[in-house]
This record gives C-alpha cells, structure tokens and sequence, in this order.
C-alpha cells in the first residue's frame, strides 16, 4: 500500500553510493551513528550522527552512506497537501517532532498508532528551515585529494579512496590504471581495501 509519509532505519555496514538523481520524494536524513556525504550542486556536505538534513521533492543529489553508518529516513509524497518546505538544509528538530521520530523506530510497521504519528510528524515538518553551511568537515572533505596529505581520520580517507576508485572506473578509465595511480600499483592493496570498504573485491 503506499503511504503518504513513511520511515525507516537502516544500517550501512560498507560503503553505499547513491547514484546522482532527482528525489521523486521529499526526505529527511537523520544520522545515528557514522556519517553521511550530500552532494548538492558542487558542495558536498558531511551529516554527521546526531545531525538531520531536509532534501525536497526534485532536488539533484547523490548520498555516500560510509561504512558502518546507521540512518534515519522519512520519505514525504510529493502530494501530500500541506506545504513542504523547498529549500535543502540542515535542520533541527523540535522536542515533538524528535519524540515521534524515536518512536517510530521502536514501533512494529504494522502497528495502528504508526498514522497518528505520521500526521503528527507532517505538520511538523512544514515549519522546517533548513539552512546550508559547509562545516570544516565537509570542506576538508571537499578538497580532499588521494595525492595530497590530509588532516582527515584514516578511515574516512580509505573510503574516500575507493569512491574516487569507483567514479574513475565508472568513468571509463581500466581498473589497471586506477590500481597504478590510486594503490600503488598493487592489486592485493586495491582488492583487501574494496572488501574493507565496499564488502566485495569488484565494483
């Protein structure tokens, strides 16, 4: 049955790569645990745990899930009558709308109470502002380069690796030349790092 509103949570154990489309519905992204990269135009913004961000109906974005990253996700119909805020951003919740959220991800989804809170929930969410700002991390990330030293966790520099990996093979470049100019030249490098990061030795 479709709904006008629904959530969800979902763990992200390796690297998840959301390929660069237009949302066919408006979301709102909470971030439990680990941490989220959103692209919008030519920023990239990271949403790190505790963070929420709003993206409208029609927005142009890709979202990298990094390994062990836990979310929370509404999705809202883009035909759902109260009006929706048009703006991407950082949000944050009021002590309602953060109460209904818990609840939800607690509550069975079949169970009778899950429309109440949804009503509830969409009327918060049409007096959302949400405001875009690159905080230090995302500008890190942003000029983040595989040839230049970083400040950046290790980790986070290893999956950032492998998706700069995956962009040039998807691009057309031969694995052989993304192995040479990203791992040394070395395979066994390349494939132990695809199986840490993305949970399989090819993209």
């Amino acid at each position: 049955m479709h709904y006008s509103i629904s959530h969800q949570t979902t763990e992200f154990g390796f690297l998840s790569i959301t390929p660069r489309k237009k949302l066919l519905k408006h979301l709102l992204l909470s971030v439990k645990e680990g941490l989220a990269l959103v692209r919008l135009g030519k920023h990239e913004y990271a949403v790190e745990a505790g963070q929420v961000v709003w993206l409208p109906f029609d927005c142009l974005t890709s979202i990298s899930y990094l390994p062990q990253t836990q979310v929370s996700v509404v999705e809202v119909s883009c035909r759902v009558q109260q009006s929706m805020p048009k703006q991407a951003g950082f949000i944050e919740l009021n002590e309602l709308a953060t109460a209904v959220l818990n609840r939800l991800a607690t509550m069975e989804q079949g169970h009778q109470l899950r429309q109440d809170l949804y009503r509830v929930l969409l009327s918060e969410l049409t007096g959302l502002k949400p405001t875009l700002q690159q905080s230090s991390l995302s500008q890190q990330i942003s000029m983040w380069s595989p040839e230049q030293a970083s400040t950046l966790a290790s980790e986070l520099q290893l999956a950032l690796k492998v998706r700069e990996a995956r962009r040039r093979i998807l691009s057309g470049i031969k694995e052989h030349d993304v192995i040479e100019s990203l791992f040394a030249g070395s395979q066994a490098a390349y494939t132990v790092t695809l199986e840490t990061i993305c949970g399989k030795s090819r993209f």
